[in-house]
């Protein structure tokens, strides 16, 4: 389904007035970790009160240190900004711009992505998509062309028992053990519930 949708785009390299890598977004479409654990909190009592499925991705990018340190923090901040739009134009492809699915910045160059409404095949499905999807569009930085990988970790209910601190962190381990791998792939954290 997600895999026919894939497409390839262009970021242009942005003035140098841009800032560093921060907690917060040049885009607005992505919210800070506070607003995004708090969404999460009440997407998982929604959840829970009318029983439907809730799924949660860590997403990070593979070997962001290694191109800050060589590129520079103004080339960091637009590999996260192009990261950032590539989320969210997929989002709204996939799901739709109000479909609920929340995108937003964790800690370094990761992101949460919370899916209410999707079960864990799906959200599964929908990570691969994305990974595919980071790997094809291209990142243009003073000339050259660039191309990046994803690592991504999921947790959902039901599956996997816990409040949004719970989720989140067996999503953050998920991740982790994909970049202990090697990166570029997607897994499910170890079932719980």
């Amino acid at each position: 389904m997600f895999a026919s949708l894939t497409g390839s785009y262009r970021a242009q390299r942005k003035p140098s007035t841009q800032q560093s890598f921060s907690d917060e977004s040049a885009n607005p479409e992505i919210t800070d970790f506070q607003q995004t654990r708090n969404k999460i909190y009440l997407s998982c009592c929604e959840a829970f009160r009318s029983q439907q499925p809730i799924s949660l991705m860590v997403l990070t990018i593979d070997e962001f240190a290694a191109f800050e340190m060589n590129y520079g923090s103004e080339a960091a901040a637009s590999v996260n900004l192009f990261i950032e739009q590539t989320l969210c134009h997929h989002r709204n492809l996939i799901f739709g711009g109000d479909s609920g699915v929340i995108i937003g910045r964790y800690v370094e160059s990761r992101y949460l992505i919370l899916l209410p409404g999707v079960n864990g095949a799906i959200a599964t499905e929908y990570s691969e998509y994305i990974r595919k999807s980071v790997v094809a569009a291209e990142f243009m930085w003073n000339y050259r062309s660039l191309h990046f990988t994803v690592s991504i970790g999921i947790s959902h209910k039901p599956g996997h028992k816990g409040d949004q601190d719970m989720l989140i962190l067996q999503a953050d381990q998920a991740c982790d053990q994909v970049i202990s791998t090697g990166g570029n792939r997607v897994a499910v954290a170890k079932i719980t519930a």
